[in-house]
């Protein structure tokens, strides 16, 4: 008919504008922000007339880009340094006034890719205004009133106001994480009425045992990772959807004593420590040496055990010993589309878990795998599953998918805070066992950060650093100075 074709995705998406023209010579200026990697451009007369384009100009909204090239890494790894230069390319072209989560599809603004991309945001650049706009954005969207009452839909601003348990409760860490990495309370103590009437909700559906359940037909549902089998997004004391409810109990408490009320410490510190004893009493199979993915669920649950290696629950050890055969495997079966297995955003939850757990040669393997593929496909940006991108499907521009780049950057480069809120207290502790040498630079308010760094004959790093007078950063065991700090 003439039209065009919207994307298989979002309804609401100004793909095309359309203008009808005066005769002759005239500019025309496009309103709705967009991204990608070419512009079409279809003109149609009724008349035989002389139609001629003079030129076209493109305005760029990205409030990274500056920040964003002043950021370097290099190890002499082709996959481990394409990762990080797509990583952070993607973050920067997803963003504007907000985060993205994929900047010529939906440009909407989700909670659990804005996790991803907060973590990334420390390799970019030290201003996180905008990381705190993000988050203030979805705490004002919270449901005021009805069985959503308290609650937070998935995307802010958005027509689409349902919402995923899992992402209400991520918001709640990502508050938490905001203060980790900045020092900045201002922004907790704004949302945190918000965080209280959160935990007041009537939606969510709490069973005799004290754990939530995921009940077929209900308004909202668990995402959890497009990785995940159908089947897994509901359940009776559903495993992941409790995972992410204690780790946001555990954030409530933080903040609360952060706050100084810490009567409301003391409570939810008591909820998420009943919470853990729960879990462990209802879900964990001994015989197994991992948790169940709900009650009377015989289905593989690999997606609730990565979350408790990352947030620490059980014996991770034989959860691990669980996990790894399956995680060697993982992208033979995304690649098959044989579900359950993690996609590129869930892998976020498993590498600093990995890494924590002295298991670097697997996250790294993983890295390898599932990296080395997306570079063969040649594209500038990340895609957002590795499983449809096989296919030839889905958004090539996610910067959910850049999990490898937060892993490079504090467990490669290994720079890591000292301490939780104190921004420029940091460590230099490379815990890689797949490279041996470094070079990096990355953008402070002040200054850069400049780490070159070598593994000796004896195993030792030896490190070179130049930072600016207003950071700290100390080196851990098994790293030496190779050179004279350089506060610049």
């Amino acid at each position: 008919d003439g039209g065009v074709h919207l994307y298989n995705s979002n309804p609401m998406v100004h793909s095309v504008d359309r203008f009808v023209l005066r005769g002759g010579r005239q500019t025309i200026t496009l309103g709705n922000p967009r991204g990608g990697i070419f512009v079409e451009l279809v003109i149609r007369t009724t008349e035989v007339a002389d139609l001629s384009v003079h030129s076209i100009r493109m305005l760029s909204r990205q409030v990274l880009l500056n920040e964003a090239r002043v950021a370097q890494f290099s190890s002499g790894d082709a996959d481990f340094d394409w990762a990080w230069d797509k990583s952070l390319h993607t973050l920067e072209s997803g963003t504007d006034d907000a985060y993205s989560d994929c900047p010529w599809r939906e440009r909407g603004t989700y909670i659990g890719d804005c996790l991803v991309n907060l973590h990334l945001h420390e390799q970019v650049s030290a201003d996180f205004s905008l990381a705190r706009r993000t988050f203030q954005m979805f705490g004002e969207g919270q449901h005021e009133d009805g069985e959503l009452k308290g609650t937070l839909p998935s995307v802010v601003p958005a027509w689409l106001r349902d919402g995923h348990e899992d992402f209400t409760f991520i918001w709640v860490i990502g508050l938490r994480d905001y203060w980790t990495h900045t020092g900045d309370l201002s922004l907790v103590e704004e949302m945190w009425d918000r965080v209280l009437r959160l935990w007041e909700s009537p939606a969510w559906l709490m069973n005799s045992k004290g754990l939530l359940d995921l009940s077929a037909g209900r308004h909202s549902r668990c995402f959890i990772d497009w990785g995940k089998d159908g089947k897994q997004k509901e359940g009776k004391s559903h495993l992941p959807a409790n995972m992410f409810r204690l780790e946001a109990l555990k954030a409530t408490a933080q903040m609360a004593a952060l706050l100084q009320k810490h009567d409301l410490a003391e409570l939810y510190a008591d909820q998420a420590k009943a919470a853990s004893e729960t879990l462990l009493r209802v879900l964990w199979n001994e015989e197994l040496g991992r948790f169940n993915q709900a009650e009377n669920d015989a289905s593989l649950p690999i997606h609730g055990n990565v979350l408790a290696l990352s947030f620490g629950l059980g014996d991770c050890e034989r959860i691990l010993e669980f996990l790894e055969p399956h995680l060697r495997s993982n992208f033979e079966r995304g690649i098959e589309d044989e579900k359950p297995y993690l996609e590129l955003y869930f892998q976020s939850y498993l590498y600093p878990a990995l890494a924590k757990m002295g298991r670097t040669d697997l996250a790294e393997l993983m890295i390898s795998h599932h990296y080395g593929f997306l570079r063969s496909l040649d594209k500038p940006t990340l895609n957002e599953c590795f499983g449809r991108a096989h296919r030839g499907v889905g958004s090539c521009c996610h910067s959910w998918s850049g999990a490898a780049g937060v892993y490079i950057h504090r467990f490669i480069i290994g720079l890591r805070l000292v301490e939780a809120g104190r921004p420029n207290h940091l460590i230099l502790d490379p815990k890689t066992t797949a490279i041996d040498s470094i070079s990096a630079v990355l953008p402070r308010q002040d200054g850069e950060i400049r780490i070159e760094w070598k593994r000796n004959a004896e195993g030792i790093i030896e490190a070179k650093v130049e930072k600016p007078s207003s950071v700290t950063i100390e080196f851990a065991d098994g790293v030496v100075d190779a050179g004279a700090l350089i506060d610049s």
